[in-house]
């Protein structure tokens, strides 16, 4: 098991985790705006989009694919650097999600 950055190699599992969440209706926390994105190229572009959607209240973070040894996503977790008053509350520094075939 490791963390990867994720990149457009991902792009067809990375739908297909979207997915599997949408369909168990599962929380998308740690995955970066991913329910809200329809293609991985924009989904990628975390800075541009999460800097729009959220403008003064944005947080710098990084994102991590956590895959197996046959490099199959088994979860997605987001690393937030300073925390806003909100994610000090609720959110905290690390979101993350497991795929459901995977618990």
């Amino acid at each position: 098991m490791k963390l990867v950055k994720p990149d457009l190699s991902y792009a067809e599992q990375i739908l297909a985790y979207k997915r599997e969440m949408e369909e168990h209706h599962v929380s998308f926390d740690g995955c970066a705006g991913l329910e809200n994105t329809e293609t991985v190229q924009k989904w990628l572009d975390f800075e541009t989009r999460l800097k729009a959607q959220y403008q003064a209240g944005y947080v710098p973070s990084q994102v991590y694919l956590y895959v197996d040894e046959n490099d199959r996503i088994i979860g997605m977790i987001d690393f937030r650097h300073p925390l806003t008053d909100f994610l000090y509350r609720y959110g905290g520094n690390i979101g993350y999600s497991i795929r459901p075939s995977f618990q």
